[in-house]
């Protein structure tokens, strides 16, 4: 099995409880910097690639005439369709865009580029989607900036060089929006995430279980579960000494926007 079909069968197994994640954390920032994105650019036609459960499609549609998700998991898009509000949502990749030239004004993309199969060209495909004046916006992590302050990071060290390999640095991104002809704009950071766990609640958390993010549905069985074992081994070794382990997470969401 190739590597995106691999990812888009781990999506759509997951997909029921994927949207715990907005549960946990709505992201705030990420629902302003889209918001701020649309007054900006007087968007009234949108598209989301890789739009998973449907959970930005839902924040936005109140405020324009059409948004539309694409997304490969048949899964994240049944739990789309569950959703309230005109969305429509479409079954298909980042490198082969159905959609007719001119047809929106913002084209966004939310913690999916790095499954993307052709990320330097997506930016170039996106182009000709966008009527004159319209915006492409990716907003994502970042694997250097993230090194030593996330628990994924910390405790499943197999998930780094994953995450080296499947995510582009922020300075490639923007110089392929820049060959692609966008005016591009200087990275901002949409979402700063602060969180703490104390003793054994990190083990609830819904980024340590299973299916709860793909650096962990990557990690083979074995290797998922040395993670955990780490992490069982610090709370006892905290206990021990009658204290608490305390995991923390304080991690940024870039966003890099292009006009055109």
């Amino acid at each position: 099995m190739s590597d995106a079909n691999h990812i888009t069968s781990s999506y759509n197994r997951v997909s029921g409880g994927y949207n715990g994640r907005y549960e946990q954390n709505p992201l705030p920032g990420v629902a302003a910097t889209l918001g701020d994105l649309v007054a900006q650019t007087g968007a009234r036609r949108v598209l989301e690639v890789g739009c998973g459960t449907g959970h930005w499609l839902e924040t936005l549609a109140p405020d324009l005439d059409l948004i539309v998700g694409l997304d490969p998991s048949t899964g994240m898009l049944t739990q789309a369709q569950a959703r309230p509000g005109a969305i429509a949502l479409v079954n298909g990749r980042d490198d082969a865009l159905p959609f007719a030239d001119g047809s929106f004004d913002l084209v966004y993309v939310v913690n999916a580029l790095h499954h993307f199969n052709d990320k330097p060209g997506f930016p170039a495909a996106v182009k000709r989607l966008l009527r004159p004046g319209g915006a492409l916006a990716l907003i994502g992590h970042d694997v250097p900036s993230a090194l030593g302050h996330w628990t994924i990071y910390e405790y499943f060290p197999e998930t780094i060089d994953l995450d080296r390999a499947r995510y582009p640095l922020w300075s490639d991104v923007q110089a392929w929006m820049t060959a692609a002809g966008y005016s591009v704009q200087p990275l901002g950071v949409a979402e700063q995430i602060h969180k703490e766990y104390r003793g054994r609640t990190v083990l609830s958390d819904h980024f340590m279980q299973r299916g709860g993010t793909s650096q962990l549905f990557l990690l083979t069985d074995a290797q998922y579960q040395a993670g955990i074992d780490r992490i069982t081994r610090a709370i006892e070794e905290a206990e021990s000494r009658s204290e608490e382990a305390i995991f923390r997470t304080d991690i940024q969401l870039y966003v890099a926007v292009g006009r055109v």
